[in-house]
């Protein structure tokens, strides 16, 4: 019988059987290797079975992972569920490419979204005149908020712009500080060799 009545009833180990006896012919193997792909952790399958709806077991996926990802000058390593692996070898190809060349960088364009309120009434027709001027009392402060939370929120943009900003010049000294050592050591390393005492020649 392949036609059942509250199969999102029955119990994990149900719901397997029933799939076995009509669609697998009643294969043990099958249904042992169905059980082999649960998570050793009750705990932890517990959590799995609850994301969708009539799980009978898991389904693994390759879990890889792209390293040196330079992302407003932040490194990254960044996860990636996939079989593919000439993607993943492509980003990681991609993030070292562009790890020497400033990496990549992000922007909010904005954060403010378009949005209505509508009010619907189905009581009485008397007292409908009413709600409108309560409505046109309403709409005024309901402007001055989203005006006040536009400034908030173009604050809170200047100052995490400006906390870049600072991140980007201290990097910037960082570079010309190593970058001075090193002339100055290599300045004074050609200096010493001209300076050393020349040999007298011997006769």
């Amino acid at each position: 019988m392949k036609n059942i009545q509250g199969y999102s009833k029955l119990s994990k180990e149900q719901k397997i059987d029933w799939l076995v006896s009509n669609y697998l012919n009643n294969d043990l193997d099958a249904k042992d290797e169905l059980i082999s792909y649960w998570h050793r952790d009750l705990q932890t399958q517990k959590v799995l079975d609850e994301f969708s709806e009539n799980t009978i077991t898991n389904y693994f996926f390759p879990f890889s992972v792209a390293p040196n990802f330079l992302i407003n000058d932040e490194w990254y390593c960044l996860p990636m569920a996939i079989e593919e692996s000439s993607v993943v070898a492509a980003m990681s190809n991609a993030a070292k490419f562009w790890s020497t060349r400033g990496g990549f960088k992000t922007e909010i364009l904005g954060t403010t979204k378009i949005g209505q309120v509508h009010f619907i009434y189905k009581g009485n027709e008397s007292i409908k005149s009413n709600l409108k001027d309560i409505v046109q009392i309403i709409i005024p402060i309901l402007s001055l908020l989203v005006a006040i939370l536009a400034i908030y929120f173009k604050v809170e943009k200047l100052n995490k712009q400006n906390e870049k900003e600072i991140k980007q010049l201290k990097n910037r000294i960082e570079v010309l500080e190593k970058r001075s050592y090193i002339d100055y050591k290599n300045t004074k390393q050609k200096n010493s060799s001209f300076s050393k005492p020349l040999k007298k020649p011997s006769r």
